[in-house]
């Protein structure tokens, strides 16, 4: 996937869809705008699907993910370890139903400046 455009981040759906169940193109293609990264067929007769949606970040999660990249990683005898990747997992509330379940999110908090470097060396 390219980068998102600034301020906002790729939305990643895993969406199961049961043995018999129609669908035409992928979930959301239609509704939403969503792009298909791709289908798996389980041996049970489910299909897995993985798409993806740009959307905008909002405030809380912008602020999060600052505390989250201002964590240094240390090693066992105390120093900063550079070049870290670092991926935030949490959940939150479903924004499509109204029965008190949640998403699971997966958030990448690398720092831009190991992005930066990790461009520089490749």
């Amino acid at each position: 996937m390219p980068p998102p455009a600034e301020g906002t981040a790729i939305h990643f759906d895993v969406v199961y869809v049961p043995v018999g169940m129609p669908v035409t193109g992928h979930p959301g293609a239609r509704s939403m705008g969503t792009q298909l990264i791709g289908m798996v067929e389980l041996e049970n007769g489910e299909r897995v699907y993985v798409t993806s949606l740009p959307r905008e970040m909002d405030v809380p999660l912008r602020e999060k993910i600052e505390r989250l990249r201002s964590v240094r990683v240390l090693d066992v005898e105390g120093k900063v370890v550079e070049k870290t990747g670092m991926l935030g997992f949490g959940t939150e509330p479903n924004p499509d139903a109204a029965d008190g379940t949640e998403v699971a999110t997966l958030v990448d908090v690398t720092r831009p400046d190991e992005v930066e470097r990790r461009d520089d060396e490749r």
